[in-house]
C-alpha cells in the first residue's frame, strides 16, 4: 500500500468505525428503554408515616394513626353481611346497611400525568338511609394519610418508574351517635417520575364494602385496590390492596 493511499484509507475507516459504534450504542439504549423483561418492583412505605398497629385501639387522636402491616392478610368469612358497592338509588332504612354513594372506580394517572379531577373524586361508605356525609356527625378533623412509594427497575438495575402516592380518607362519622363510617376515600399522587419511552397508568377501585361492627354499632370497612400498568414494548402490571375501617385503621393486604 503506497503512502499516498494511507490518508484516503483512514478517511474511510474512521467514519465507518464511528457509525458502527453509534449503531451498537443505539441498539443497547433501545433495549434498555423498551425491552426489559426482568423488572424489580419495590413498594416502600414512607418513613414519615405514623402508625397504628393492626387491631390496636387508639387512646389518642386517631387522625394520624395507621398500620405498618405490609404482610399479606387473609380475611376470613364471618356472620356479617359483606356488601359490594351498590347504586345510590337503592335505599334501606337501616344504619347497618352500607353503600358507596360516591365513585367506585376512577383513574388517577393517565399517560404519565395525574388526572385533572384527582382532588374531587373519591369513594365513601355510608348508611343506606342518608343521602350525604353532611348528615353524619363526629367526622375526624383531618384525613388519615398513608404514604407509599412504588419503584420499578429494569434488568440493568436502573429505575424506570417512581410513583409516590397517599391513601387518604375521613373516618368516624356517626349517625345519631351510632356507627363509624368512611368518606373521602382516595389515592392522591404526590410524585411521578417515568423514564422516556414508558407509559404509566393507574386507577383506583373500591371493590367491596362491609360492616365489621355490629348491627347496633356499625363500623364501615372498604377494600381498595390501586391498579397500575407500565408499558413500552414490554409491560408490567400490578395491584396494591388496602383495607380501611371507620375507626381509622389501615391494613396493606397485598402488593404485587
Amino acid at each position: 500500500m503506497s503512502t499516498t493511499m494511507l490518508p484516503s484509507y483512514w478517511n474511510w475507516i474512521i467514519p465507518s468505525v464511528v457509525v458502527f459504534v453509534l449503531i451498537i450504542v443505539g441498539i443497547i439504549l433501545f433495549l434498555y428503554l423498551t425491552i426489559n423483561p426482568n423488572y424489580e418492583i419495590k413498594h416502600l412505605p414512607a418513613v414519615s408515616s405514623p402508625v397504628l398497629l393492626v387491631d390496636a385501639t387508639p387512646d389518642s387522636d386517631r387522625n394520624t394513626l395507621m398500620s405498618t402491616s405490609d404482610r399479606n392478610t387473609i380475611m376470613t368469612a364471618s356472620d356479617r353481611n359483606i356488601l359490594t358497592t351498590t347504586p345510590t338509588s337503592i335505599l334501606i332504612d337501616d344504619a347497618s346497611a352500607l353503600f358507596n354513594k360516591a365513585k367506585s372506580v376512577w383513574s388517577i394517572i393517565s399517560k404519565n400525568a395525574a388526572t385533572a379531577d384527582i382532588h374531587t373524586i373519591h369513594g365513601n361508605v355510608l348508611p343506606a338511609n342518608i343521602n350525604s356525609p353532611l348528615d353524619l356527625q363526629s367526622w375526624s378533623s383531618s384525613p388519615v394519610s398513608r404514604s407509599s412509594s412504588l419503584k420499578i427497575y429494569n434488568r440493568l438495575g436502573l429505575r424506570v418508574l417512581q410513583f409516590d402516592y397517599d391513601l387518604e380518607f375521613l373516618y368516624g362519622g356517626s349517625l345519631n351517635g351510632r356507627g363509624a363510617y368512611l368518606d373521602g376515600i382516595t389515592v392522591v399522587p404526590s410524585r411521578i417520575t417515568v423514564a422516556w419511552c414508558y407509559v404509566f397508568n393507574a386507577n383506583v377501585e373500591i371493590t367491596s364494602i362491609r360492616n365489621v361492627g355490629t348491627s347496633d354499632n356499625p363500623i364501615a370497612a372498604a377494600h381498595i385496590e390501586l391498579k397500575y400498568q407500565l408499558k413500552a414494548l414490554s409491560r408490567v402490571e400490578g395491584t396494591t390492596s388496602f383495607d380501611v375501617k371507620g375507626d381509622g385503621r389501615v391494613d396493606i393486604l397485598h402488593m404485587k
